[in-house]
């Protein structure tokens, strides 16, 4: 039987580390106070979240170069996820949900709640979701704890990569690469910072990615594209590439949607709604070669 360490929540009367000598995922911190009206509350994690084979995700080790990513990256959301069939493939890594952000005129930062197991020396990517209630309206009075919250989810993982995941209305847009510039800057040093794309931003040559933020990697979702759906599945079915330099070298897409892969995309991203099994990645695997 394969041997897996389970995390447990963090006595915050401690020094912040476990018993691993890692630092634990969900910790809690006290609520802190920006400005006298912001509030970073972090939501209690009561239960393990992310397993390695033999291995606690969350200790200390060497973090992967970010020179060498892999040429197709399943993403793992919030579910139960079990990838060790992967092990022994050196071209798959995996970006798995770590947290997500909620940001209104308080930031709240909820960790990941659901297992992940994966096997060891699969290359790994923390991905944190910000999402912004529909009638509210970020401010710089957020980015400290933002930024803080993207900034510990790299620290708690085993990754020297970050993905960012959001779906920046257009009114968003400059609080979106304000916090970048900022994670640019506050990050560790030699951190591979990349985001996911709508589409949309995508297929038009004047969007906000036509002058790009300074990311390593810009990830466009191909999929759940509503009303774009149609021109940009056309538009790619006869060999287009996206208008957008920055969208070029990446090509997300969901197991439940195919969808022709431009020919100029080298690395893959895949998105799976239902938990990853052997065949649902080999089905995968079989249109990438």
């Amino acid at each position: 039987m394969l041997a897996c360490s389970r995390l447990e929540p963090r006595d915050p009367r401690k020094d912040g580390r476990s018993r691993w000598g890692g630092a634990f995922f969900g910790s809690a911190r006290p609520a802190t106070a920006y400005d006298g009206r912001l509030v970073l509350r972090r939501a209690a994690t009561t239960a393990a979240l992310i397993l390695l084979t033999g291995t606690l995700l969350g200790a200390r080790a060497p973090r992967a170069r970010p020179n060498e990513p892999a040429r197709m990256w399943l993403w793992a959301w919030e579910k139960p996820t079990d990838l060790r069939f992967l092990g022994g493939r050196t071209d798959v890594g995996v970006a798995y949900l770590a947290r997500t952000i909620t940001v209104s005129d308080t930031v709240t930062i909820h960790p990941r709640r659901q297992p992940l197991l994966v096997p060891e020396g699969i290359p790994l990517t923390t991905v944190v979701r910000l999402e912004v209630p529909k009638d509210a309206h970020p401010t710089s009075a957020t980015l400290d704890a933002v930024v803080g919250g993207i900034r510990d989810a790299v620290r708690d993982g085993r990754s020297a990569r970050v993905q960012v995941d959001f779906d920046a209305r257009a009114s968003e847009i400059p609080y979106y690469r304000t916090l970048l510039a900022r994670l640019r800057v506050d990050l560790p040093t030699g951190t591979w910072l990349g985001i996911t794309a709508l589409a949309a931003w995508c297929t038009n040559d004047r969007s906000w990615l036509a002058d790009p933020p300074d990311v390593d990697g810009v990830a466009p979702m191909v999929f759940s594209m509503g009303r774009d759906s149609a021109p940009t599945r056309a538009w790619l079915a006869v060999g287009g590439g996206f208008a957008v330099d920055a969208c070029r070298a990446d090509f997300g897409v969901s197991t439940k949607e195919p969808i022709a892969i431009p020919a100029e995309t080298r690395v893959l991203h895949v998105f799976s709604p239902d938990p990853w099994t052997v065949q649902s990645f080999a089905n995968v695997a079989s249109r990438w070669p």
